[in-house]
């Protein structure tokens, strides 16, 4: 998902839960204005892409972990995801904004939990679904980032789905928050201090370097 909008930075990702609650879903928006989910690519956690729009408007790739994880060079994958959805193919990649390079830093953290012992995953401030639980405000992660919470009362123009609190991305161990980071491209930890992400991607020009500098004694 991060690669996806790596090549095309105006779209936007929210967590959805469809279908009852039964799907654990990544949804890039695909509407200009952002405001619904009727058009986007939904990525089950545990199963395979929906499309909502483009070429296949209602098409279901059952086997996408699979072909994703088997494919010799993963952005081929990447770009038939694309090409399915109707968006156009990228030569040279756009600069990074800063949610990209929120993305972007959450898939590289995430990257280094891949087949450890500690049970990671990211989840938004938002938990959209149309379950029996209902959609609702993660309000007790929040309350671990203080500045975080603070900025939940800041609207801005190009919110997902127009919740402010879309904009937040939460890396969990087992359960709990460890940092949280906007879209606008700051990021916390539970100690305190406000990591300017956009800003420190833009003094090293890659993103390993963020990631090390912000989640340090996070990292395995």
């Amino acid at each position: 998902m991060a690669e996806v909008l790596r090549r095309h930075p105006h779209l936007q990702v929210v967590e959805t839960h469809p279908g009852g609650g039964q799907s654990d879903c990544l949804s890039i928006l695909l509407e200009d204005d952002a405001s619904g989910p009727d058009s986007q690519i939904a990525l089950n956690r545990s199963g395979g892409v929906h499309f909502f729009a483009g070429v296949d408007h209602r098409h279901h790739w059952p086997e996408f972990w699979n072909d994703y994880l088997s494919a010799p060079d993963p952005r081929r994958i990447v770009s038939e995801v694309c090409g399915k959805a109707g968006l156009p193919a990228v030569r040279r990649l756009p600069a990074s904004t800063p949610a990209v390079v929120v993305y972007r830093f959450i898939a590289a953290f995430m990257a280094t939990s891949i087949m450890g012992r500690k049970s990671w995953e990211c989840r938004n401030g938002y938990n959209d679904s149309s379950g029996m639980e209902g959609s609702y405000v993660r309000g007790e992660w929040f309350a671990s980032f203080p500045a975080a919470l603070a900025r939940l009362s800041v609207r801005l123009p190009d919110d997902p789905m127009a919740e402010p609190v879309s904009r937040f991305w939460f890396i969990c161990k087992s359960g709990k928050p460890q940092l949280c980071l906007e879209t606008t491209g700051l990021a916390w930890d539970l100690e305190g201090p406000e990591f300017d992400v956009m800003k420190l991607y833009r003094a090293r020009r890659r993103i390993w370097p963020v990631v090390s500098f912000v989640a340090r004694d996070l990292l395995p």
